[in-house]
Formats: structure tokens, sequence, C-alpha cells
């Protein structure tokens, strides 16, 4: 079975398990109890990529709130390499190139596209409640085992006004997605203000641009070293939106990955696993 988890950019709504107050936590399966609690006989396990190296696309619509879109995708390609330059990391999340696919979901094709880690601008429609987000990163994850099998992030452009410089800073993209990118590999909201991974930021922020012991203390425990290079899939430079299989579709947020486009690990992981899909605001 797989979950989803969405994070959003103001106020989390996600699933935690408890942990000391002054630490980083990371995404569990499910809750001991509240929100997302473990069903009967569930046991919280937490969540993380199989892989080593993970690669994302950016919707080629882009924002019409923003002109320079060079000046853009370069503040979100900075916002992973945040994570990425970390001395010792053995955990890459790499740019890929651009896309069609809107969907931020877990998308089990026959085609031989397959799913894509997206990154998508929301201009003209919220899909969410929380008008105060600034984003929503979902993340579907196995909870037998918590392997991660999709990550996508919703910027919410229709309310809020994203900038990219140093002056007259309004919401920060790169201040917003380096927080989002931690969910995006598997960390929860700490309790430490000052920390990257804290669940709240107001207009003007910039301080999140850059990572805290706790968030570093984070990435290590969920990827600790291993002493191995990263090695990525060899990906196409655009990844063109495949049509979905209605056939795999259960209810609004459920599918069922019957049969795997492309043989990696993380399609063999999810074969036959029903993937639920979680939302989760900051």
């Amino acid at each position: 079975m797989n979950r989803v988890i969405a994070l959003l950019s103001v106020v989390a709504v996600a699933m935690l398990w408890p942990a000391l107050a002054t630490a980083y936590l990371q995404t569990m399966t499910c809750n001991p109890s509240g929100q997302y609690a473990c069903r009967s006989g569930e046991t919280p396990k937490p969540v993380r990529w199989p892989t080593r190296c993970v690669k994302y696309y950016i919707n080629e619509l882009g924002t019409e709130r923003i002109a320079d879109v060079e000046a853009t995708n370069a503040a979100i390609q900075r916002s992973f390499d945040t994570w990425n330059n970390v001395p010792g990391a053995e955990f890459q999340m790499l740019y890929a190139g651009l896309t069609n696919e809107d969907r931020t979901e877990y998308v089990s094709a026959r085609e031989a596209e397959g799913n894509a880690n997206v990154l998508v601008w929301r201009d003209e429609a919220w899909p969410y409640a929380s008008r105060t987000a600034f984003a929503v990163t979902s993340v579907t994850f196995d909870p037998s085992n918590g392997l991660i099998a999709d990550a996508d992030v919703e910027f919410n452009s229709r309310f809020h006004r994203f900038t990219t410089g140093d002056e007259d800073v309004v919401v920060d993209i790169q201040n917003t997605l380096t927080h989002e990118v931690g969910h995006f590999f598997g960390l929860d909201h700490t309790q430490i203000p000052d920390a990257t991974m804290y669940g709240s930021a107001p207009n003007g922020e910039v301080a999140k641009r850059n990572l805290h012991p706790d968030d570093i203390e984070g990435l290590f425990a969920i990827y600790p070293a291993v002493g191995i290079s990263p090695a990525c899939a060899d990906l196409p430079d655009y990844f063109e939106k495949p049509l979905s299989d209605a056939a795999d579709k259960k209810g609004c947020c459920a599918t069922v990955a019957r049969r795997p486009s492309t043989p990696s690990v993380i399609a063999i992981a999810l074969l036959g696993a029903v993937l639920v899909r979680r939302r989760r605001q900051r």
C-alpha cells in the first residue's frame, strides 16, 4: 500500500511521529493517534526514498506572475542544491528538465514515460482550503515499508506573490522551496524556530534558504553515509505527460500500481501496492 503526504508552506497538516521537541522529525507512515492515526495492527515506519538519487521536472508553463523565468528556475534549483551541497551528503535531487505534466500524484501508466516528480505553479486555481499556504508538497509512499514512489510540489501563486531577489522580498521562492524539499525527501516539521524545517514563515523571510544543523542532522539520519556515490536514472530531458490508466484508479485518492512501465527499484517495490495520497501545507 502506498500513501501520500502533502506539505504546505505555512501550517502543517501532515503526519508526524513524536520525537524530541528540540530535534528534527522524520515523516512516518502513520501517527500513533489523531490525524492519519495508525490502523489496528499497523506499525508506523519512516518515510524515505529507496534510491540515493532522485530527479525532478519543472512544469513548462511556469507562472505568469513572475516575468523572469530564468531567475525563477534558478531559485528552484538552488533550493534543491542547498541540500545536495551538504558536505558528505550521499543523497542527490537533480533537475531533469521541463514537462507538460501537471498532476501531483503517482501516475501508473502503460506508456513508457510512467511517473515524474514535478513542480507546478497554480496561478489560476488553488485546490486547497488554506489560502495562506505558500506551497504544497505531496509525497506518495508505501505504508508497508515507507518507500517513497513520488513527490510533487505546487506553488500557491494564486494567492501569493513570489519573488526571487534580495530586495522587495515578498514570498521568497528559495526560502519556501528549500523547506518543501525537506518534505520532498522525508523530513517533517521541527519545533526549532531557526531551522529550515520549522513549520511557518512570514512574508519577507529568507533565513530558510540556509540549513540549520538540525536540518542537516535529519538529512544524514534518513540517508546515512555509505561511501557510495549516488547513481541517478537516465531520464529524458523533457517529460511528456502520459495518459492516465483509468483502470488503475480506486476512488479520488488511491491508485493501484498493477503494471509498472519501467523496471525501476521504485516500480518493483510498488507492484501491487495501493497508493494513497495525502497533502500537507506550510
